[in-house]
């Protein structure tokens, strides 16, 4: 009899991690965002928001535009070095790939909240709301840091 209380016991184990594996791989569906973050910026003032976009999904989507209701306007933007002059380019949308992530950071792709209407600052969070075309709008809390802070999530 004690064999059996035993296997119980092991079958209930081994159900039980099968369940929380199946919840910890539920939370990477869909499209998700890690990693947000914004330098403390004075009102009147633009700012750059950076996060990593990851597309969990199995279609290439596309991020179409951006709110945020600290700003009088938002961009996507896309800077580049040409020579020694850092160019900004506004985009009219990002591709978001299947099964990829989509890194907005310094020097490359970013939102621009243009003329803040309050101070960001330190410690303080914001939000802003991504539209796709095909997925449901994503609102994320963005905090105001001076530096982005170390992937607590597991950087794929």
């Amino acid at each position: 009899r004690r064999m059996k209380k035993t296997s119980r016991n092991f079958s209930f184990a081994a159900i039980w991690v099968a369940v929380l594996l199946s919840a910890c791989a539920a939370k990477q569906e869909g499209i998700l965002v890690h990693n947000a973050w914004v330098r403390p910026v004075a009102q009147g003032e633009n700012a750059s928001v950076y996060f990593v976009l990851f597309n969990h999904t199995s279609e290439t989507d596309v991020l179409t535009s951006v709110f945020s209701e600290v700003a009088e306007a938002t961009e996507l933007d896309e800077s580049t070095l040409n020579g020694d002059v850092v160019q900004m380019t506004p985009l009219e949308y990002v591709l978001v790939p299947a099964s990829a992530e989509v890194d907005f950071r310094s020097g490359g792709l970013h939102v621009m909240l243009l003329g803040l209407k309050q101070d960001l600052k330190l410690n303080q969070e914001i939000e802003i709301i991504l539209h796709f075309l095909h997925y449901q709008d994503l609102i994320v809390k963005v905090p105001v840091q001076n530096f982005p802070e170390p992937d607590s999530e597991g950087h794929h």
